[in-house]
């Protein structure tokens, strides 16, 4: 196994391969090139279906799990592993094992490499077979992720695994939820219990009827369920404090469960009600009621195409520094909506736009290996090369989406910003050197938020920059990081920007 540069290349290679099979099989083929390697094998501890038995692969019983080491270690011939797991020649070298772990930090599987030297090849290839190991875990559990959340009709019950994407929809403050066919929450996120007032699971299912309809409410999804849930359906659910709410519920199901979002609606259907109460304020309600409802329809097609893509979302920013960026973004793009000073305007809707957008700026970073994206010090020439790559990755996730809904949302927003937001004013950034007016203004006011929000941050490498010196600092790269007509505008919500920073702090 040799340079950074040489696992990137082969990590591509890999990403170009559409079966988990054939990304097996090429990372196999890589690794027994090395002349200090005799054989590998991968161990998996999941219900991976490879296709065709494959000789690199075994999967052993989930059972056995225990049975396995959780450090690296060197295994000599007492292991539950079957002796044929390896040609005859090579059988009496003892193996070199390195475990990978699930994102909820369960044993998923190893690498077993029979070496030339074993303690030797452990010792000087810890870092390699990290990466190499981070990037086994990642296609399986990829593998595994789409697998379960792919519509089934068949009526055996599937297990599921769904953490990454409690993750994704936390991040984006999606309420979801999975139920068995008896009614029953199996588990809800975080963002779930906030928006509904509930402590914990078990408050939700000691309330007996959360869908305060649930016979027409399991119908309705039944009848949904062909349209892999494309099409909402509106419920009456009850909170934690007794109230109740109206929701748009987007289901899918999964074998005998559902795994719903749920929307809440309760304002736009108020607001419908006013509407039909007082043609006097009809105006002005409507408004107010589309809206709403485009924002439902935004966020509900972003939710439901991305799902796939970020799922191996596996170190996402704090939800503090999300949230910051977006406010930081949406007090910027308010000055420019205001004032409106360049050659084109921008539309209200524009400013919450920008706001979702920003959210997603850095969802490139999933692609950087751990090694670097965690590393607790400056990255060398080499490593930040790698590190650059985020936004041409990020625009690649982002625009799969994008092309699917075939016409101008805030996800297209959110590709150019993950694309451009590290570009500057006079062409000297990354990843394609624009420079001017060819940067989109939303990345251009990404960037300004990004680095505020960094100055201000504390990171392993520096204490957190007062707010008056970033100011001054942003300033002075007026005219060349960033656009000039943007850090204009910034001096007159320079306050909001403290008191936003202020706010997520305390």
């Amino acid at each position: 196994m040799s340079s950074l540069n040489e696992l990137l290349g082969l990590f591509e290679t890999i990403d170009g391969e559409r079966s988990v099979t054939e990304k097996l099989k090429r990372l196999h083929s890589w690794s027994v090139e090395s002349p200090e390697v005799y054989d590998t094998r991968m161990i998996c501890f999941d219900s991976i279906d490879l296709g065709e038995e494959q000789e690199f692969a075994y999967i052993a019983p989930a059972k056995d799990t225990g049975l396995f080491p959780t450090e690296p270690s060197i295994i000599n011939g007492h292991s539950p592993l079957p002796p044929h797991l390896f040609p005859e020649e090579v059988r009496k070298h003892v193996s070199v094992y390195y475990p990978f772990f699930n994102p909820g930090g369960e044993l998923q599987g190893a690498l077993l490499i029979k070496a030339r030297d074993p303690k030797k090849y452990l010792k000087s290839r810890q870092e390699t077979l990290g990466m190499i190991a981070s990037k086994s875990r990642d296609i399986l559990e990829i593998a595994s992720l789409r697998k379960r959340i792919r519509p089934q009709k068949s009526t055996e019950n599937t297990a599921l695994s769904p953490d990454l994407m409690f993750k994704v929809l936390d991040m984006l403050q999606l309420p979801l939820y999975v139920m068995d066919r008896n009614g029953r929450f199996l588990s809800v996120n975080r963002t779930f219990l906030d928006t509904f007032s509930y402590i914990d699971l078990r408050e939700v299912n000691k309330t007996g009827n959360f869908f305060i309809d649930q016979e027409d409410w399991g119908r309705s999804i039944l009848e949904l369920a062909e349209m892999n849930g494309s099409q909402g359906y509106t419920s009456r659910v009850r909170t934690g404090t007794g109230s109740i709410k109206v929701v748009k519920d987007f289901s899918i199901t999964m074998g005998q469960n559902t795994m719903g979002i749920l929307f809440d609606i309760t304002s736009s259907v108020q607001i419908n009600e006013q509407l039909q109460e007082s043609l006097d304020s009809q105006t002005e309600l409507n408004r107010k009621l589309m809206s709403t409802s485009s924002n439902l329809k935004k966020t509900q097609a972003t939710t439901i195409k991305s799902l796939a893509n970020l799922a191996e979302y596996r170190d996402m920013e704090t939800g503090d520094h999300l949230h910051r960026i977006c406010e930081y973004n949406r007090v910027l793009t308010s000055q420019v909506y205001k004032h409106q000073p360049y050659v084109f305007n921008i539309s209200e809707d524009y400013v919450d736009d920008i706001y979702f957008s920003g959210m997603l700026h850095d969802i490139g970073k999933v692609a950087v290996p751990d090694s670097i994206l965690l590393k607790n010090d400056s990255l060398d020439t080499q490593e930040w090369g790698v590190m650059q790559k985020h936004t041409r990755w990020g625009w690649s996730i982002l625009n799969d989406a994008d092309r699917e809904l075939g016409e101008q949302s805030f996800l297209t927003l959110a590709t150019r910003i993950a694309l451009s937001h590290h570009e500057r004013w006079d062409g000297s950034g990354y990843p394609e050197k624009l420079g001017g007016d060819d940067i989109p203004l939303s990345a251009r006011i990404t960037a300004v938020a990004d680095v505020y929000d960094a100055l201000t941050s504390r990171r392993p490498y520096k204490d957190p920059w007062p707010h008056e010196r970033a100011m001054e600092e942003i300033r002075s790269l007026s005219g060349s990081h960033f656009d000039p007509v943007l850090i204009e505008l910034l001096g007159s919500v320079e306050d909001d920007f403290f008191m936003i920073r202020q706010n997520s702090v305390n």
